[in-house]
């Protein structure tokens, strides 16, 4: 069978018609249709997921990052996570940040790769596109085989990231607030109520 000549590109019907005419002006045939999860599909077995850095920050603090990681990993052997830049400032502090690229590459595992615009965004959807169904040149397997780690693991590892805080303690403080948003937004007083975190601990973690 003759291989395509164009790599097929299928984008979930909320993105910007933007990227539709960007992918279609690099050569890219497009389908459109509402994914169940990620932003662009390109093979059976890889999901791209795009985010703003704005948003991608966002996603973080509500925890929407990890369910659509979850369910991209559930879905797809290969998830591939774009982050494109869009000259925000980040309202995260940094140890929050790398545990988050942390937990996604490690827990899921996932891709991050991170562009200038949508142009460049565009760019690597499509060459990523081609290579895998037009040159081939790497046979990635149908069937993931990795053992998909849950949402509180996650969710654990995000809070490890924060300055001394151990498995225990990220434990402790989720018990306590439930979420890692809470958390964030807990004030010094509050933190320094769970059991092995005190006021100088909750100090530090307010000033982070």
């Amino acid at each position: 069978m003759q291989k395509p000549q164009k790599p097929l590109v299928i984008v979930d019907s909320r993105e910007p018609k933007e990227y539709i005419n960007l992918l279609s002006n690099l050569g890219a045939e497009i389908l459109v249709k509402n994914l169940e999860c990620g932003d662009f599909l390109i093979s059976d077995k890889i999901i791209i997921e795009r985010k703003t850095k704005s948003d991608f920050v966002s996603s973080i603090i509500d925890q929407r990052l990890f369910y659509q990681a979850l369910t991209m990993a559930q879905h797809y052997p290969k998830i591939v996570f774009i982050i494109e830049e869009d000259n925000t400032f980040l309202k995260i502090h940094k140890n929050a940040l790398y545990g988050a690229y942390a937990s996604l590459i490690v827990d899921f595992p996932a891709s991050l790769v991170f562009t200038k615009d949508k142009f460049q965004t565009a760019q690597f959807v499509y060459s990523t596109a081609k290579y895998d169904q037009v040159s081939n040149k790497f046979v990635l397997r149908a069937n993931p085989t990795k053992n998909v780690k849950s949402l509180p693991k996650a969710q654990r590892t995000l809070i490890e990231s924060l300055p001394n805080i151990g498995p225990k303690l990220s434990i402790d403080l989720l018990d306590h607030f439930k979420s890692p948003l809470n958390i964030f937004l807990a004030t010094e007083k509050e933190l320094a109520k769970v059991n092995g975190v005190g006021n100088k601990l909750a100090k530090q973690l307010r000033n982070t």
